[in-house]
């Protein structure tokens, strides 16, 4: 997937204003030519947004009782 995007944005620049994640981390000089970097990212970035939401959850559990 990251091969792709990396190839299709090549071919049309204007897949760089998508504004998704992978999209931003391509363009960022951090992450060129850096794959595994930025699977790591990825993971780290869907486990943190999982672990907020079951904190939210929790916490508006608690208010609620």
């Amino acid at each position: 997937m990251i091969v792709e995007r990396r190839e299709a944005m090549k071919l049309d620049p204007s897949l760089a204003t998508k504004g998704d994640l992978l999209s931003i981390m391509l363009q960022d000089p951090l992450f060129e030519n850096n794959d595994e970097q930025i699977i790591n990212e990825s993971i780290t970035f869907f486990l943190a947004g999982t672990l907020t939401q079951a904190t939210t959850v929790a916490n508006a559990l608690c208010y609620m009782i």
